[in-house]
């Protein structure tokens, strides 16, 4: 198994661990607040905004992990009908296309990181500066070209086996 594999699998799996966590911690900061905003009429206004902000890192965080198995803008069902030369034509289209949205992605957020950072704008509850918060977008954007780039040269995520009906599936 070539390194570039080995790290990007690491990688994901890192991704994987926390997106797991942080969607641990917002079940249980959710239910929390219900309970206490229900119940006792007094809810917890900084748990909403932590759940807010751990939300947003966990949805850009995953998106790594959707990239580096070739999930993210990709139908399965379709693409497995195509030969193998109009595949591979198919995910340079994707790749580049993810490359520009994602690029899009960065440069605008780190025009709104700026500023947000120059505002020194803060949630009201907590008072976290804003410009931590979109620090997701550059993050997700390395976090995907990792696996994109080095996608020509090492095939990640196994395609499921095809079960050949004619022989049982066997």
């Amino acid at each position: 198994m070539s390194s570039a594999l080995k790290l990007t699998r690491s990688l994901m799996r890192v991704l994987d661990n926390v997106s797991g966590f942080l969607l641990v911690v917002i079940t249980v900061m959710g239910f929390l607040n219900v309970v206490m905003r229900y119940l006792f009429a007094r809810p917890i206004a900084w748990m909403e905004e932590m759940t807010v902000l751990s939300m947003v890192w966990m949805v850009y965080l995953s998106q790594g992990m959707l990239e580096s198995e070739n999930s993210q803008l990709r139908m399965t069902v379709v693409s497995r009908l195509f030969g193998p030369k109009l595949q591979f034509l198919v995910n340079t289209i994707r790749t580049a296309l993810t490359l520009f949205i994602f690029g899009y992605l960065l440069i605008s957020g780190c025009g709104v990181i700026t500023n947000n950072y120059n505002f020194k704008t803060c949630t009201q509850a907590l008072g976290f500066p804003i410009w931590i918060a979109f620090l997701a977008l550059p993050v997700t954007f390395i976090i995907i070209m990792i696996p994109r780039i080095l996608d020509p040269a090492v095939k990640y995520g196994d395609e499921p086996p095809v079960v050949n009906c004619e022989k049982g599936g066997s």
